[in-house]
C-alpha cells in the first residue's frame, strides 16, 4: 500500500491496536512505529483492557475489542485493510464448522464488507501465508511472529498447528478447496438473505421496527427462521441465536400469546399482535435538544436519525435557519389538531399501541411550546406561531 498510494491518490495511514496481553506488547508498537517512520505513514497506537464476558475466551474478547477499537477509529469513507490470508480463511471455515454454525459461518470471511463508517477488505485472502512470507523474504521486509500462535490451547491455533498439516499431508491443496467451500457457502448466505429480505417485507412494521405475528406465523418453518434471523441483526439491539435457541423461540412463538424471551440482555416481548425486541439492561435516556433545520438530526442513544426534509415538507413556513425541541415524554403532554382540539398524549399512545416499555423513550419534536411531531406516529396538521 505504501507503494501504491501514490498511483491511488489516496491518503494512508496505520493503526496498531496494543492488547497488552504479552509480555513483548511494547516492543511491538515500536516496531510498527519505526516501519511506519521509514515508510512516512502516520500511525494510530489504541491501547486497549481485555474486559471478557461471560463464558467469552480470551481469544473472543481480545478479537471482540479489537474490532470495536478499528470500528470506532475508522473515519467516514475510510477502507481498513486487514491481511487475512487464504490460510486464515481455512482455519475460521475449519472452527465455524466444528461449531456447527450454519450457513453465515461457513461462509468464512467475505473479501469486503460494511463495517462501522467505511468497508473492510481483505486483499489477500486469495494468498497463502507461505507466498505472502516467501513475498516479505523477497523484499527484505521484517515481521514479527506472536509467540501466542504456538499455544494450542486456543482452538484457532490447534487447527493451525495441528488439524490442517494432518489434512494437508493427505490434500495438499486443502486449504484452497476450504476457501472455495466457503465461496459457495457465501453464495448461498446471499440467497438466504434475498429470501429472508422478501420474506422479512412480509411481516415488519417499519414505523415501530416490529414483527406482526400473525403473518410470522403464517409463514414455513423454514423462512420463519431466517425472518428471526435477519430480524434479530437488525437495528438495535442486535441477537444472534444459535439453532437450538432459534427453535426454542419458534416453538413458544407457536404456542404462546403474551410472549417474552430473554436472553443475553436482550428481551423479546408480544405486544398488541406484534414482537419487539429491546435492551433490557438499557436506562431510558434524557433528552434535552435543540435542532436547527439546516442538518440531520442524529438521537444516537436510541438509534434515531431524522432529515430536515421530513419536517420541513410538513411545515412550508419552517426554514434552515430555524430551531426544533427535542425532549422525551415527562407527563401531561397534549397534541392539538385544529377542528380536532387537545388530546392527552398518554391517550394516543394507548390508541396507537405503543409498547408501554418504548413511551418514556419516543423522541417528542417541538416548535416553541407546541408538540408538533411524535415520529413515526403523528404530526401536526397545522404551525401555531402564536
Amino acid at each position: 500500500m505504501a507503494e501504491l498510494r501514490y498511483q491511488l491518490q489516496k491518503p494512508l495511514r496505520a493503526v496498531h491496536v496494543h492488547h497488552g496481553l504479552q509480555q513483548e506488547a511494547d516492543d511491538w508498537a515500536a516496531f510498527c512505529r519505526d516501519i511506519c517512520h521509514q515508510l512516512k505513514i502516520p500511525l494510530q497506537v489504541i491501547e486497549i483492557d481485555i474486559e471478557r464476558e461471560c463464558r467469552e475466551s480470551l481469544e473472543m474478547a481480545a478479537r471482540r475489542q479489537r474490532y470495536a477499537a478499528l470500528a470506532q477509529s475508522l473515519l467516514a469513507d475510510e477502507v481498513l485493510l486487514t491481511a487475512h490470508h487464504l490460510d486464515d480463511q481455512a482455519e475460521t471455515f475449519l472452527l465455524h464448522l466444528l461449531r456447527g454454525a450454519g450457513v453465515d459461518g461457513l461462509a468464512a470471511m467475505p473479501t469486503v464488507r460494511v463495517f462501522s463508517r467505511g468497508l473492510l477488505c481483505r486483499p489477500l485472502l486469495a494468498w497463502s501465508r507461505e507466498q505472502l512470507v516467501a513475498y516479505l523474504r523477497e523484499r527484505g521486509i521484517d515481521w514479527i511472529e506472536d509467540p501466542s500462535n504456538d499455544d494450542v490451547s486456543f482452538d484457532r491455533n490447534f487447527i493451525r498447528q495441528t488439524i490442517i498439516p494432518m489434512i494437508a499431508s493427505r490434500w495438499p491443496a486443502a486449504a484452497k478447496s476450504i476457501s472455495r467451500a466457503a465461496g459457495l457457502q457465501a453464495e448461498q448466505r446471499q440467497l438466504n438473505e434475498s429470501l429472508a429480505s422478501n420474506a422479512l417485507a412480509s411481516c415488519y412494521a417499519f414505523n415501530t421496527g416490529s414483527l406482526q405475528l400473525d403473518s410470522l406465523r403464517s409463514l414455513d418453518a423454514i423462512r420463519k427462521r431466517l425472518v428471526l434471523r435477519s430480524w434479530l441483526k437488525l437495528g438495535q439491539p442486535q441477537l444472534t441465536l444459535s439453532q437450538a435457541h432459534l427453535e426454542a423461540l419458534d416453538a413458544r412463538l407457536a404456542s404462546s400469546t403474551n410472549f417474552s424471551y430473554q436472553l443475553a440482555g436482550v428481551q423479546l416481548q408480544s405486544f398488541s399482535g406484534a414482537l419487539f425486541k429491546r435492551q433490557t439492561d438499557a436506562n431510558n435516556p434524557v433528552l434535552a435538544y435543540f435542532w436547527q433545520l439546516d442538518c440531520r438530526l442524529h438521537i444516537e442513544v436510541l438509534g434515531v436519525v431524522i432529515e430536515p426534509s421530513q419536517i420541513l415538507r410538513h411545515f412550508p413556513g419552517l426554514g434552515p435557519g430555524d430551531t426544533l425541541r427535542i425532549t422525551n415524554r415527562r407527563g401531561g403532554e397534549t397534541i392539538y389538531d385544529p377542528g380536532v382540539g387537545h388530546r392527552p398524549l398518554k391517550k394516543m399512545l394507548q390508541y396507537w399501541r405503543v409498547p408501554p416499555w418504548r413511551r418514556a423513550q419516543l423522541p417528542l419534536i417541538w416548535y416553541a411550546e407546541q408538540l408538533i411531531c411524535v415520529p413515526g406516529y403523528w404530526v401536526t396538521r397545522e404551525l401555531d406561531r402564536d
